[in-house]
This record gives structure tokens, C-alpha cells and sequence, in this order.
């Protein structure tokens, strides 16, 4: 009673004031309000026990020096409390953690996401910050079976562990930016397994075509693949030059031979026919679908229509 006393009698009136029976503390609905007011209460000086405490006996111990039992009675409880909660929270967030991963196998186990099989196809991946980097991509070849590096102009046969290692990030600078994925049965195409689209993605249009037409079409492909193995040898064949003086030039131009000129007019016919080879391809495609179109709605005649009024590559204005 006597330690009871000078407890009361040199704590803060306010604390204590604040603190109830221990009956009452536990009919209050706001556990962690009690616990915060017996806490303020022991924060004030606390009287030394009826034997002395040496100096460095008294260092080495935590204050309170003095703690009745019903103190420690309610500091046990909510302990007792505190790490039933805890330990109620850590057996939730498992149980979070395991239905979470339980949905993210079973995802993909829906028959309906499991019609079309798919395969990696791409990867571009991105070196440096947000603001500024470098792209090169990675692109499987199908006939080949190996992957292909495209850096700028470099096109370098790789594998799929120089893949991995630029893909995955970590500490390096490099990471995978966009995969792109593409159908199984596509790959399969590409890679020449399939018979019916050996001819190329357009192979059913060119099919339903009459015959004529068909001809046609072979013949423009045919000249298309010549322009461009022709544009393939020119760029091959550059080589970077200065630009010459005007008065050299047009020294050049006045000394120029019969021959000398027909190679500058070769030269010329040969950029337009460049020029040519990167829009043909295009409005080759274009012109067969429309020209199919028309075959299957109005016959034959339609289709001739349409061939006559299409601006095929090599054509002129009808």
C-alpha cells in the first residue's frame, strides 16, 4: 500500500486521472485507448522500492523500478492481445497470398482460353531511361529455327540465352520492353508446314481469281522480285563519295561521252524503278482484293473492269 501510494503521489494528475479499476479497463470497448493511458500514467518518475537500488544496478534496469501485479496483469493482457491479432493478420494475408497464386496457375486452364495455342514470336527490348535509349529487337525465324538479332542495320544470328540475358533486366540497363506472341498455327505457315499458304497470306484471293488474272499476278510478282534483287545489287554497290565542285561538275558534264551519259540515265531509271519497288508491293496486294471482290459479286467481266481501272505497279493510266 505504501509503494501504491507514492505511485499516485508523484505521477501526473491528469494521467492518473485517466486511469479506472482494472474492472473498469476491461468493460471500456476501446482496448487500445486503455493501453495508451496506462502507458502515458508510467511515463512520470516512479518511487524506488523500500531496498535501495545501487547506482549501477539501477542503470541497468528499465524504468519503472516498481510495478504492482494488477499493472503487470493488464500489460500481459495486452500483449496476449496485440500478438493474437498479429498472428490472425500473418494467417490472412497466407491465405491472400495462396488464393492469389492458386488463381494465377488456373488461369489459362479455361477451355475457352486453350482453343488457340500460341508461341513467342518477338522481343523488342530497350536499353537506357524513359527519355532516351536504344531498340534492337529479337525475331524467330521459322524455316531457320533460330532466333535473329536486329540492331540498326546489323542482322546477327543469336539464341535464346543472349535472349534471356538482355530480356530479364536486373541490374543491367537492358530489359525486355514488348513481347509479341503469335498464333501456332501461324508459325507453322511460316515455317513452310503448311501446304495451302506456300504462295504467301494472300494465296486464297489469287486462288479464287480466273485464270488470266492469275497469270497476271504471277507476272507482276515476278517483275517486283526482279526490281528489287536489281535495287538490292545498287545498294550494295555505293559507295560514299564527296560531292563535287560546281565547276568540276560541270567540267564533268561537258567532257561526258555518248556512253558516260546512257550509265547516268541507267542510274536514274534504276531509282525510279527503287522507288517503284517500295510501293508495289502494297498496291499489289490492294488491287487483288479488290479485284477478287469483284469477281464474287459480279463474275468474270467485273473483275477484267476492275483489273482495267486498278493502278497496278508497271501500269500506266488506262
Amino acid at each position: 500500500d505504501s509503494q501504491t501510494t507514492l505511485l499516485q503521489s508523484q505521477a501526473e494528475p491528469g494521467a492518473l486521472d485517466g486511469l479506472p479499476e482494472s474492472t473498469g479497463l476491461l468493460e471500456r470497448k476501446d482496448a487500445r485507448t486503455e493501453d495508451a493511458a496506462f502507458f502515458l500514467a508510467n511515463q512520470s518518475p516512479q518511487p524506488k522500492s523500500s531496498t535501495p537500488l545501487q547506482p549501477s544496478e539501477a542503470a541497468e534496469r528499465p524504468a519503472p523500478h516498481v510495478v504492482s501485479a494488477e499493472e503487470l496483469t493488464l500489460v500481459q493482457a495486452c500483449l496476449q492481445r496485440w500478438r493474437s491479432e498479429i498472428e490472425q493478420d500473418v494467417q490472412d494475408l497466407k491465405e491472400s497470398i495462396a488464393r492469389i497464386g492458386l488463381s494465377i496457375e488456373q488461369m489459362y486452364c479455361d477451355p475457352l482460353l486453350q482453343q488457340v495455342p500460341y508461341r513467342l514470336h518477338a522481343v523488342l527490348v530497350h536499353e537506357g531511361q524513359a527519355n532516351a535509349g536504344h531498340y534492337w529487337a529479337y525475331i524467330y525465324d521459322q524455316p531457320r529455327k533460330n532466333w535473329l538479332k536486329y540492331n540498326d542495320i546489323s542482322v546477327t544470328e543469336s539464341s535464346w540465352e543472349e535472349l534471356e540475358r538482355d530480356s530479364f533486366g536486373g541490374l543491367k540497363n537492358a530489359s525486355a520492353y514488348c513481347l509479341m506472341y503469335i498464333s501456332d498455327k501461324l508459325s507453322r505457315r511460316v515455317a513452310g508446314e503448311d501446304d495451302s499458304s506456300r504462295l504467301g497470306p494472300f494465296q486464297k484471293e489469287v486462288d479464287a481469281l480466273p485464270p488470266e488474272l492469275q497469270h497476271y499476278v504471277q507476272e507482276d510478282n515476278w517483275r517486283l522480285e526482279q526490281e528489287a534483287e536489281e535495287w538490292e545489287e545498287e545498294q550494295s554497290c555505293k559507295i560514299p563519295q564527296m560531292e563535287p565542285s560546281p565547276a568540276s561538275e560541270s567540267q564533268d558534264l561537258s567532257s561526258e561521252s555518248g556512253p558516260d551519259q546512257s550509265s547516268v540515265c541507267e542510274q536514274s531509271v534504276r531509282s525510279l524503278s527503287s522507288e517503284h519497288a517500295m510501293i508495289a508491293k502494297e498496291q499489289t496486294a490492294k488491287a487483288i482484293a479488290n479485284t477478287a471482290d469483284a469477281y464474287e459479286k459480279n463474275g468474270v467481266e467485273a473483275a477484267l473492269y476492275e483489273v482495267r481501272a486498278q493502278p497496278w505497279p508497271g501500269k500506266g493510266p488506262a
